[in-house]
């Protein structure tokens, strides 16, 4: 499965009709001591990708795959945008959230998204 999606900018995604999309993540924490940064295992979260609307209007959510290298990372299949009433919806927000296995949450990243056909 290839690719499509493009990085349009800090955290900005550009999505096409059509085509299937990988979007994800990296968790990353900095030792307090060494001050590198490490990976955090996401293995035992679970991550939802999510796109609303200007409005706010949440428009569509998929679960995320989840890694020990830090990674959320959401498919999204082509036929997710093939709805006709996409052509009234080109731009909006999105976000990974995560919730750990002790109840935790966090917002992974965020952007914006244009849908382009």
């Amino acid at each position: 499965m290839s690719v499509i999606a493009k990085d349009t900018g800090r955290g900005d995604i550009l999505l096409h009709r059509g085509s299937d999309e990988r979007i994800g993540v990296r968790w990353q924490v900095q030792d307090p001591e060494s001050h590198l940064w490490q990976v955090k295992d996401l293995s035992a979260w679970q991550a939802t990708f999510s796109m609303s609307l200007p409005d706010g209007r949440q428009v569509y959510s998929t679960p995320c795959t989840t890694t020990s290298n830090g990674l959320a990372i959401a498919q999204i299949p082509g036929t997710a945008f093939e709805e006709p009433i996409w052509v009234a919806r080109p731009t909006g927000s999105w976000r990974i959230d995560t919730t750990g296995p002790s109840g935790e949450r966090e917002l992974l990243g965020w952007g914006n998204w244009r849908l382009e056909n």
